[in-house]
């Protein structure tokens, strides 16, 4: 009977002890679980969502829009004035403009008549996209000499940044559940670090998703509106008095400011030699001053002499 006691008690204690080493297991395990459920949380999410965008992108395309327009025209002025108030009344943007010189006749003139260039970039809502296609060739800007138009299918680079958006979302969300049910200071330091990355890479695809998004809400027409002395189609360029009595000045002012510029430059690179010159002119002049003076007083002593000569031979 004793050594049944005996035995009974034995098992408890040695029951009491094995008990605080498996505790100690649990709650070491329980700390570095908290990734691995967050990271299987994050992939069952995923999965559902990935079906969920497959089945939503399968309807409608992402599509990036563009066009390129050219334009000649021989009333270069009145065209530029009647294109900027277009784009003015149907409120587009112009995202980029250049003015400045045709390049292919930069170096030729008619009748001292300098030819000019308009490239603008223009950004229109994509649902008034052809519409404004249609009223850019149709408006009193010239001719046409070209239109292309092209879409650049991006359904799949939206899909990935959906796919990746919602992915980190979803371990967003855990990671902060994970941090609430945290104890110890080493568990939510490692949260708080996982936690920072994905918020990181959210922003950076949200960027990503706003540039993109951008693209494809606002279509993008390049223009040309170029200045010719003949259109192709064989009409001249009419020059009216005002015009010419305009450019006349203009050229007036333009060949002033270059010979301004060119004479001070010339001064400019003048001045060393004309340095040399004063110096050299100095220096003449001295010597010439010393041997001066030193010939004129031997001349004067030499007719002193001579006079004393002749004064004596008087007498």
């Amino acid at each position: 009977m004793r050594q049944a006691k005996l035995g009974m008690v034995l098992v408890c204690l040695l029951l009491a002890g094995c008990q605080e080493p498996v505790n100690q297991i649990h709650e070491t395990s329980q700390s570095s679980s908290y990734s691995a459920s967050a990271d299987r949380q994050v992939v069952t999410d995923s999965k559902v969502g990935v079906a969920n965008k497959e089945s939503s992108a399968a309807k409608e395309q992402v599509m990036i829009e563009t066009a390129d327009l050219k334009f000649e025209t021989v009333h270069y002025q009145e065209d530029r004035q009647n294109l900027l108030k277009l784009i003015k009344d149907k409120q587009w943007l112009i995202q980029y403009q250049n003015e400045g010189q045709n390049p292919v006749y930069q170096s030729y003139q008619m009748n001292d008549l300098s030819l000019n260039m308009l490239s603008l970039t223009i950004r229109v809502p994509k649902d008034q996209f052809q519409q404004a296609i249609d009223r850019l060739s149709q408006a009193k800007l010239g001719k046409r000499i070209s239109l292309s138009q092209g879409a650049q299918d991006v359904t799949k680079q939206a899909k990935d940044l959906d796919m990746r958006l919602s992915s980190l979302d979803s371990r967003v969300k855990r990671l902060n559940e994970l941090l609430d049910q945290a104890k110890n200071i080493t568990d939510i330091m490692a949260i708080q670090a996982q936690l920072d990355e994905a918020l990181l890479q959210r922003d950076q695809i949200l960027s990503e998703q706003e540039t993109l998004n951008d693209q494809v809400d606002f279509a993008t027409v390049n223009l040309e509106l170029r200045e010719v002395s003949t259109l192709s189609d064989g009409q001249p360029r009419t020059q009216g008095f005002g015009d010419r009595l305009s450019q006349a000045i203009g050229q007036l002012g333009n060949q002033f400011v270059w010979l301004a510029q060119s004479f001070i430059l010339f001064v400019v690179y003048a001045i060393p030699y004309l340095l040399f010159l004063v110096i050299l002119f100095w220096l003449v002049k001295f010597i010439w001053r010393f041997v001066g003076k030193k010939t004129n007083v031997r001349w004067f002593k030499k007719r002193k002499s001579t006079d004393k000569i002749d004064t004596d031979n008087a007498v």
